[in-house]
């Protein structure tokens, strides 16, 4: 089974230490989220488990094997990676921003299969865009190229999805929408997704693991369950919680 992990992973930007130490696992049949403040370090443990920053100590294992050693196709067939703005979308229509998301699993100077328009289609689907597939993706609003995006990332079906902030520029329906469909992918054999997430509600809600960064590059993580707590959001975003609703489904609120 799919697994990805950090082994004595530390992360420092401009003479801080944003994560020191990190050793985990996440594997198969677990559903990540990343929390902690502004300037935490989310985006960037993101990136060095993506293989996309280096690592000051430590390394990443993806499959068994040192991150380093995958080649780039490798790599872009057993991770997906979804960055937090959708800036870098190049002009196209939506349909081919989803079937871009293939790309890994053709062949060199190959041409996409019926199973990768297939692929393609059956994701703007799960999103609710295969009305918009014709319109050139800079014709949309914020949420609708967020969708785009997050439609090419499921075309390309990788076993590990890396997640910046998915729910960005989307309105409530469409976040609710988005992070149920990864809960639903994580429960699918061989699949593991990480997200960085700001709500923590939406993390209590859809996520299964969760690791807390905490300002001065010390960590937590573990079930999601035991992390969640008015201490460790309080340590980790510097101001007080309170835990309202049921025991069994509390929402967290700062007060």
């Amino acid at each position: 089974m799919i697994r990805l992990e950090a082994r004595g992973l530390t992360l420092a930007i401009g003479g801080r230490t944003l994560c020191a130490d990190l050793t985990v696992a996440f594997a198969a049949g677990e559903n990540w989220a990343i929390l902690g403040a502004n300037g935490s370090g989310k985006t960037s443990l993101l990136m060095a488990l993506a293989g996309l920053r280096r690592a000051d100590r430590g390394e990443v294992l993806l499959d068994g094997r040192p991150l380093r050693d995958h080649s780039a196709r490798s790599r872009a067939r057993l991770r997906a990676v979804l960055f937090q703005d959708s800036d870098a979308l190049f002009p196209a229509s939506v349909r081919d921003i989803a079937l871009s998301g293939r790309y890994p699993h053709i062949p060199p100077w190959g041409a996409e299969t019926a199973a990768d328009h297939a692929a393609a289609d059956a994701a703007l689907a799960a999103l609710g865009l295969e009305s918009l597939a014709a319109r050139p993706v800079d014709s949309l609003s914020g949420g609708e190229r967020r969708r785009a995006e997050i439609a090419a990332l499921l075309a390309q079906d990788t076993p590990v999805c890396l997640l910046d902030e998915p729910t960005n520029h989307l309105d409530l329906r469409h976040q609710l929408a988005v992070m149920a469909r990864f809960r639903e992918r994580s429960t699918r054999p061989g699949h593991l997704n990480l997200s960085v997430l700001h709500d923590v509600n939406l993390a209590r809600r859809y996520c299964t693991h969760a690791l807390m960064l905490f300002r001065d590059g010390a960590h937590d993580y573990g079930p999601l369950s035991e992390i969640l707590s008015v201490e460790t959001l309080a340590r980790a975003y510097g101001c007080a919680f309170e835990r309202l609703g049921d025991p069994d489904q509390p929402v967290f609120l700062p007060r």
